[in-house]
């Protein structure tokens, strides 16, 4: 079982590791974080993602928070202060696919022909080919606090170059969960599920093992069991990690655990091109996709529900 712990890491292995993410791709060199921490320093109350989310609550208000990011840096600021004018202050701010797997070769490629053909070629905004001072660029063109959206895989430098060009939180939620809480335990506190989809595996790193896949998902299920929710295994229809064995794995928990297992890559195999979008990264669904999945997913749902008796 992973251990978890709330821990300072040590200051030269953490420059190491530092040193180590942020070689990855030209721009990294342009991260201080120094002074990264005085620029957060210096912001103003409205571009704390945090501080926002604790005023909402405290007046009683909901945020909108649209999911959106475009490559090009005039169509993402143009995207933003549309979303200012209908009152949008709250930004997640979504990386693309190849961001995502530390792909940024290709980010880069798909950037440069988002530039030249004036249609974006990718699907989310690549934070890392745009380096900081064109992040800053974006951050300050708007009213707003901004959410970045990675990935296991790419989070480490994402964090890193997010945080210099003064975004102010990742994948957090301050004001609703609690010191030292997993995102898990949080979201089982607060919306106390019985029922509970477990979907992984698509932002997997390209050619990672998928070893330790095993022992996140077993992770996630005994925590799921001990707190008395039946989690719902399922497969995806990508192959991002090359060989299906996450979905092979994913099978193998529910077998281990006894667990209803969701075979959503076994549906998609009668939609068109394997219900992936043939315009984006071989990852995301087609909107076809979506909808089966969402009807499937119900279906199962329902199935479940009925043989516990729930309704």
């Amino acid at each position: 079982m992973i251990q978890v712990r709330d821990q300072r890491i040590d200051e030269a292995v953490f420059m190491k590791l530092h040193e180590k993410e942020i070689s990855a791709w030209p721009t990294g060199k342009d991260i201080d974080l120094d002074e990264a921490v005085e620029y957060q320093k210096s912001l103003p109350e409205d571009k704390s993602f945090w501080r926002r989310l604790a005023k909402y609550k405290a007046e009683g208000k909901t945020g909108l928070y649209p999911r959106s990011g475009v490559p090009v840096v005039e169509e993402e600021i143009k995207l933003l202060q549309g979303l200012n004018s209908v009152g949008v202050e709250l930004f997640p701010f979504t990386t693309d696919s190849y961001t995502r797997n530390r792909q940024f070769e290709k980010a880069q490629f798909g950037l440069e022909e988002s530039i030249r053909t004036g249609k974006s070629k990718l699907n989310g905004y690549p934070i890392i080919n745009h380096g900081v001072k064109t992040n800053r660029r974006v951050v300050e063109s708007c009213r707003g606090a901004f959410d970045p959206r990675s990935s296991y895989g790419a989070n480490s430098f994402v964090a890193e170059m997010a945080f210099a060009s003064v975004m102010t939180s990742i994948w957090a939620d301050p004001t609703s969960c609690n010191d030292g809480e997993t995102a898990l335990d949080c979201e089982i506190r607060i919306n106390n599920p019985s029922i509970m989809f477990v979907n992984l595996g698509s932002n997997w790193i390209p050619g990672a093992g998928t070893d330790i896949y095993y022992d996140y998902l077993c992770d996630i299920v005994r925590t799921l069991l001990d707190h008395g929710i039946l989690p719902i295994l399922t497969s995806k229809a990508d192959n991002v990690e090359g060989d299906y064995s996450i979905n092979e794995i994913t099978a193998q928990v529910a077998r281990e655990f006894d667990l209803p297992f969701f075979n959503f890559w076994a549906a998609a195999q009668y939609i068109p091109n394997n219900g992936l979008d043939p315009e984006k990264d071989g990852i995301h669904l087609s909107v076809e996709a979506w909808n089966w999945r969402n009807y499937y997913a119900l279906r199962t749902l329902y199935n479940v529900g009925k043989k516990l008796e729930l309704f």
